[in-house]
């Protein structure tokens, strides 16, 4: 579980740039990451409020809460 807990911070510095981001954009950024990882951590995150799942017209994206979208 200690691999999804430093996952989720590293997807949080990821995104803290303010832009929105794709699963695969997010990938690219951190480096030796899993995909199943990825989704863990990710689906923890929307859970806990810390991020928001939003839809680009045709892609799923991520982003923090008050970030402006596009």
């Amino acid at each position: 579980m200690a691999v999804v807990a430093e996952l989720q911070e590293q997807i949080m510095d990821a995104l803290g740039d303010g832009e929105q981001k794709t699963k695969p954009q997010l990938a690219k950024e951190i480096p030796g990451l899993s995909g199943a990882h990825l989704a863990s951590a990710l689906r923890v995150l929307k859970r806990e409020g810390r991020i928001i799942v939003g839809s680009d017209g045709s892609k799923r994206v991520y982003r923090l809460p008050g970030a402006t979208r596009g």
